[in-house]
């Protein structure tokens, strides 16, 4: 069932969309509600007779099976996904705009330009597709986005605020540690520990592939940044790359998964810039099997893993295991 416009959304898209340059009053504008995912926000496609926008309101958290989110504000949430998108958007250039810009805001909603999108990535995985502009162009504008924001000191704005980061870490690192137990479980806690203290440069927080969309030219968007903060480059690096990992084993003999994740680990660092590789290369290792892991048995694992078979799944949750060591190979070991 699709989404309903309450009037109380309507009326505040409206008024933030009459402060846009080229918007009349007078126009015809059409306005339809989009499914908004699990975190209670709501989402509107806004038509004139020129250009389509969206618009973005944050809500409270309301909890939902499976997760309880932590309580915090609208504001909030929608000052650390208007700082950091409007940072990426800068940055996530390599040729064309991958994020889209922002046109207009206030403390808990913003208007955007819109993406012309045929699917997100994890729609083109599950039918065993990876189009090609995810290894050629979304690895190089991450690295500059990471690189980028890294001399920029925003420990004193709202995305130095550390409580959907750790929500995250609970739900994803420390429950996970306690249920595998032992040496793989301590290695686990000890990396979301020294997580905890790193404030590199703003992440994305969630580069999943139903983040990352694609238009009709083939041209790679990336989108929602409410869980952006600060942190470590290692983690988007290995949040992206451990479902590029999956589905490179699930398919494959097509021809268009061989290279994948070396191609995509080669080109970030080559672009990376005012970080020690080694570093970076080894911590993305143990992320990337902790998020395996977290991929197969966490509360959403169908979404992500439905289309993955058996043998499949034993091979990637058994390879992740090896790989949580205190000595971990480079990232790109694992792709060669």
């Amino acid at each position: 069932m699709s989404p309903t416009l309450d009037r109380e959304i309507s009326e505040h898209c409206l008024s933030l969309l009459k402060s846009i340059d080229g918007v009349s009053d007078t126009q015809p504008i059409a306005m339809r509600p989009v499914e908004a995912g699990v975190w209670n926000n709501s989402i509107v496609e806004i038509r004139t007779q020129e250009k389509i926008y969206y618009f973005k309101a944050y809500r409270k958290f309301v909890a939902i099976p499976n997760y309880s989110p932590p309580d915090i504000s609208a504001t909030q949430r929608a000052s650390v996904a208007q700082l950091a998108q409007s940072a990426a958007e800068e940055t996530f250039v390599r040729g064309y705009r991958l994020v889209p810009k922002i046109l207009a805001s206030d403390d808990t909603a913003f208007i955007m330009e819109a993406i012309p999108s045929t699917g997100h990535l994890l729609d083109y995985l599950r039918e065993g597709h990876c189009p090609a502009s995810v290894t050629e162009v979304l690895p190089f504008a991450l690295a500059k986005f990471h690189s980028d924001t890294r001399t920029k000191n925003y420990v004193t704005t709202p995305l130095g605020d550390v409580c959907f980061r750790d929500y995250k870490l609970d739900l994803q690192y420390y429950l996970p540690a306690q249920l595998i137990g032992g040496e793989q479980g301590r290695i686990i806690k000890s990396l979301a520990d020294d997580y905890r203290k790193q404030r590199a440069c703003i992440v994305h927080g969630d580069l999943n592939t139903m983040n990352v969309l694609f238009t009709p030219e083939g041209n790679v968007q990336v989108i929602d940044f409410e869980q952006a903060h600060l942190g470590s480059p290692s983690y988007d690096l290995a949040f992206i790359l451990s479902e590029l990992y999956i589905a490179s084993m699930q398919f494959s003999e097509h021809a268009e998964f061989r290279g994948v994740g070396k191609n995509f680990v080669t080109r970030y660092f080559e672009a990376l810039q005012g970080f020690d590789e080694d570093t970076i290369a080894k911590e993305a290792t143990l992320h990337l099997a902790t998020q395996i892991l977290y991929r197969f048995n966490g509360p959403s694992h169908k979404v992500w893993t439905s289309h993955v078979n058996e043998p499949t799944k034993r091979v990637a949750l058994k390879h992740a295991a090896e790989l949580l060591t205190d000595n971990p190979p480079h990232i790109i070991e694992i792709f060669s």
